[in-house]
C-alpha cells in the first residue's frame, strides 16, 4: 500500500541529490533506516516498488511490479491505467488536493535542499577558516581562547540557519500527514482506486 509518509521521508534526501548536481547521474540509490529502498532516476523516483513521477505537469504514481498506475493531470482529471475516470465534484476536489499537496512538498523540499547545500558550503568555509585561524596562533596577539571564540561565533551562525531549516523540514512532515489523509480519503471515495490493491 502506498504511504504518503514513505514518499515524504525521502524527499529531503532526493532534493539534496537534485541540488548537488547528481541529476546528471543516471540513478542514485538510498535506503532508509526503516528499510525502504528508494532511488532517483530520469523516470522520477521510486520508493520500494512505487514510482512517483511529476513530469509535464502530470502526477503519476505507478506500481512497477503490477504495472498499474494512476495519473492526475494539470486539470486534476484522474486516469487509472491511462483510462479516464469520471469524477464527482467532491472527488475532483480530492484529486486537486493531492496534486497540489505533492507539488508543494516537492517545491518546498527543493528549496530546503538548496538552502541545506548553502549551509553545507558555509560549514566547509568554516573548516577552511579554522585552518587559517590555527596559523594565526603563530601571532603573539592571538591565542587558543581567541581561536575558540572566533570559531564558536561563526559556528553559531551556521547552527541558527540549520535550526531554521529543521523547522521547515518539520512543516514538510505536517504536509506529509495531510497528504496521507488525502490519500486515504481518495481510496475511500473513489471506487476505481480501490481496485488498485496497492494504493
Amino acid at each position: 500500500m502506498f504511504k504518503a509518509t514513505q514518499f515524504v521521508s525521502v524527499l529531503l534526501f532526493l532534493s539534496l541529490l537534485i541540488v548537488s548536481s547528481s541529476v546528471n547521474a543516471e540513478r542514485r540509490e538510498y535506503k532508509e533506516n526503516s528499510g525502504h529502498n528508494a532511488h532517483l532516476g530520469f523516470d522520477g523516483f521510486t520508493i520500494d516498488n512505487i514510482n512517483i513521477d511529476f513530469d509535464d505537469d502530470d502526477l503519476t504514481v505507478k506500481n512497477i511490479d503490477e504495472n498499474t498506475s494512476f495519473t492526475i493531470d494539470r486539470k486534476f482529471e484522474l486516469y487509472i491505467n491511462d483510462k479516464h475516470i469520471t469524477t464527482t465534484p467532491e472527488q475532483r476536489k480530492l484529486t486537486k488536493e493531492m496534486y497540489r499537496s505533492v507539488d508543494m512538498i516537492i517545491e518546498e523540499s527543493k528549496d530546503i535542499g538548496w538552502d541545506g547545500a548553502k549551509i553545507g558550503a558555509e560549514g566547509a568555509k568554516l573548516g577552511l577558516h579554522a585552518i587559517f585561524c590555527v596559523f594565526k596562533l603563530l601571532s603573539p596577539d592571538y591565542d587558543t581562547d581567541d581561536l575558540e571564540a572566533e570559531i564558536d561565533k561563526k559556528a553559531k551562525r551556521i547552527e541558527k540557519k540549520a535550526n531554521k531549516l529543521e523547522l521547515r523540514a518539520e512543516l514538510i512532515e505536517d504536509m506529509a500527514r495531510e497528504l496521507e489523509d488525502i490519500s486515504n480519503k481518495m481510496r475511500k471515495e473513489i471506487p476505481e482506486l480501490q481496485k488498485l490493491n496497492w494504493f
